[in-house]
């Protein structure tokens, strides 16, 4: 959990260097959003496999750690991401770059599923 926060944590700062590159150096961008399916994927995975983390990993001090990533996650990480990349679609709006606008678009809306997912279920115990 802590390693998908630091991704987190590292596509924020991506993201926000990747509206820089928009209409000067749309391959950069591209990549940077072509990282992204990863990183949705390795959410989905984890949080719709969330009944995994047993009550052994939830219980005392590592049991507060998990929370606390998961709310982070749930509260400031997605929906920060989300605002990243609609903001980065505004820019691309006027670019030559139709794929990257397609790409964002797509990757807008399945963060989004993902976080509602998250907030219609329970933390881990």
């Amino acid at each position: 959990m802590k390693s998908l926060v630091d991704k987190y944590e590292e596509t924020l700062t991506q993201a926000k260097i990747a509206v820089g590159y928009v209409g000067v150096d749309d391959n950069r961008v591209m990549v940077f959003l072509k990282g992204l399916d990863k990183l949705l994927e390795e959410s989905a995975f984890l949080f719709l496999n969330s009944d995994k983390f047993s009550k052994r990993y939830l219980t005392g001090d590592l049991g507060r750690f998990v929370r606390a990533y998961y709310s982070y996650l749930k509260i400031i990480g997605i929906p920060y991401l989300i605002d990243l990349l609609e903001d980065l679609l505004e820019r691309l709006e006027n670019s030559a770059c139709k794929d990257c606008i397609d790409k964002t678009r797509s990757l807008i809306t399945g963060f989004n599923q993902l976080l509602d997912n998250l907030r219609y279920r329970e933390e881990p115990p």
